[in-house]
């Protein structure tokens, strides 16, 4: 995929996940707190699944297109792993090492 209709994708992609926040947002204020929680964990599957498969490897094809404050987290995390122990931190980045370079 070309960066032009990478960043297209990621964009139309953003907004089905604002949609789908709107959605949850008005579930929420108008139904019981059973039927929250069965829609808000039906809609994290559906938001997961758009990141995991869809969002995550074009950031591994276009790294430019990772926003700054992803990558701003990213790092925020690098300093915190120079703490925590080796299998912790190894644990931590095991996802992150697919799309970031350092």
């Amino acid at each position: 995929m070309n960066a032009i209709v990478a960043a297209d994708v990621l964009k139309e992609l953003e907004s089905v996940r604002n949609q789908l926040n709107g959605t949850l947002r008005t579930i929420q204020l108008n139904c019981d707190c059973e039927e929250f929680k069965r829609f808000r964990a039906e809609i994290g599957k559906i938001m997961g699944a758009i990141f995991l498969d869809l969002v995550e490897p074009i950031y591994c094809e276009h790294p430019n297109l990772i926003p700054l404050a992803l990558r701003q987290a990213k790092s925020g995390r690098a300093q915190k792993k120079k703490k925590a122990g080796p299998n912790q931190a190894r644990s931590q980045d095991r996802r992150a090492k697919k799309w970031f370079k350092p």
